[in-house]
């Protein structure tokens, strides 16, 4: 099982790879829908975005048939070590993207208004005004 693994992992790291260059998108790059009405405008992003995540897909897919193909899926172990270097260079030289918008605390961490410090417990409910 061993022998494996380096098979593996370059398949993997051929999924980080897509995803890191996905990470780095800009808004701009990214498709957007247009219409005459909001319907309209989300059927044809969703379209859009369909076919650009088929595209995406099937740019990994290719990458990992190339790779099986190329190393008689993983028994030639000379050219797995060979191609695997060549990704994981090409994987060091695309810094990991941390999206802000996508980063929370930890759950243990997270204060809820019942239980933060700062908040009493009686300000987090909302009650009705008096008529």
């Amino acid at each position: 099982m061993n022998a494996e693994l380096p098979y593996a992992q370059a398949v993997i790291d051929i999924h980080e790879l897509k995803a890191r260059e996905l990470a780095a998108l800009k808004t701009g790059d990214l498709p957007s829908g247009r219409g005459a009405s909001f319907g309209a405008a989300q059927a044809d992003l969703k379209g859009k975005m369909k076919v650009f995540c088929e595209e995406k897909y099937g740019q990994v897919q290719a990458e990992c048939d190339a790779f099986a193909k190329a190393t008689d899926k993983g028994q030639d172990k000379k050219k797995v070590r060979e191609l695997a270097a060549e990704i994981r260079k090409r994987l060091d030289a695309i810094p990991v993207v941390n999206a802000p918008g996508n980063t929370r605390p930890a759950p243990a961490t997270a204060s809820t208004p019942s239980t933060s410090p700062t908040v009493p417990a009686a300000s987090a409910t909302v009650s009705p005004k008096p008529r």
